[in-house]
């Protein structure tokens, strides 16, 4: 079974009882598991008397059973999820080869053979036992399990385009290039950077390599999500050696960088205006235009608007219109340009 395969049956109304999921690729798994709580308990009011995360650490087989024999309250289905399941079913190495003779693992058995169908039982980890040793055995044969394993590099292209196409964005292939080229494929760093994208372009619907270069840079680390977050916190040192580092890299960034951060300081003064008013944070994230999953950084703009004394922004805006003016026609290297212009901008 894929996961595509697994959501369809989900939308459907179909689960299987009982799920094992396992792989190196944790961030698709966490997202599975969230998939699951979202789906089959979509009133989050009713979450806490349906919805239970256990810990392999923390708790014990039948422990993870009894929960999951439990019924659900004012809803069809109960979602129970074990982490770091693997840790449950440790065996001593004399009782590998065969069922052990106690009841450590009877009452799993006896669940695997007669599960509620009124919960969704998930088994989550990294790494399972060997299939033909017990409970190993009984569980890849009474479960339905799936594997999560890391991408390869056309793989995790493929994913983070669909990803994409899901926020109504059509990434170009060479932009999938650059990014995962950038960051290799880690899933949780693709769409991290991701959201980061569909911040930066805003409306427009195809996301380009220029986007992502402008994002991105040359590393995770000097780029201009990265120099924003710098002026935002208020670390002007930090903000300057970001900016030169970018301007090291391409002389030419002057241009998008003096054009984003000026797009910024927009955003933040009608961040601090809303928020000031008391109105919500969906409110000011459609106002200063962070759509999809852009929408998830709007608390870092109301933050670090407020870091701003009255009347800073509008001097932060002031700076930057004269710094874009003296490139035409004072002649001074960017680099002590854009360092005089971090330090009037940031808070």
């Amino acid at each position: 079974m894929t996961t595509q395969q697994l959501e369809k049956s989900w939308r459907a109304g179909k689960p299987d009882s009982i799920y094992l999921f396992y792989g190196e690729e944790e961030f698709l798994r966490s997202e599975m598991l969230q998939r699951a709580v979202d789906t089959f308990i979509p009133d989050a009011s009713l979450r806490s008397f349906n919805y239970d995360q256990l810990f392999g650490n923390d708790f014990k087989i039948n422990d993870v059973i009894n929960h999951a024999k439990n019924y659900p309250v004012m809803a069809e289905m109960r979602v129970v999820i074990c982490r770091d399941a693997e840790k449950l079913f440790k065996v001593r190495e004399s009782e590998k080869s065969k069922r052990k003779d106690d009841d450590t693992f009877d009452l799993l058995y006896k669940y695997l053979e007669d599960p509620s169908r009124s919960t969704l039982l998930i088994f989550d980890m990294v790494k399972p036992g060997p299939k033909n040793q017990h409970p190993w055995k009984d569980l890849f044969a009474k479960t339905t399990p799936l594997e999560f394993p890391v991408l390869k590099e056309s793989e995790a292209m493929e994913w983070i385009t669909e990803r994409a196409s899901k926020s109504g964005r059509s990434l170009e292939t060479k932009a999938a290039t650059s990014l995962v080229t950038h960051l290799g494929t880690d899933l949780r760093t693709l769409a991290s950077e991701l959201e980061k994208l569909l911040a930066y372009t805003g409306d427009n619907e195809n996301i380009t390599a220029k986007d992502v270069e402008a994002t991105v840079g040359v590393s995770p680390t000097y780029n201009i999500f990265e120099l924003q977050k710098a002026i935002g916190s208020g670390n002007k040192g930090r903000a300057a050696e970001i900016a030169m580092r970018m301007l090291e890299s391409d002389r030419s960034a002057r241009y998008p960088m003096f054009a984003f951060l000026s797009k910024y300081l927009e955003q933040l003064a009608i961040a601090r205006e809303m928020s000031a008013k008391r109105e919500s944070d969906q409110s000011i994230a459609q106002a200063i235009g962070l759509f999809g999953g852009g929408a998830y950084f709007v608390k870092d703009y109301i933050a670090a608007a407020r870091k701003y004394a009255p009347g800073k922004l509008d001097e932060a805006l002031r700076a930057l219109v004269r710094a874009e003016f003296d490139t035409r026609r004072v002649k001074i290297d960017d680099s002590l340009r854009v360092e005089r212009l971090i330090t009037e901008i940031t808070p």
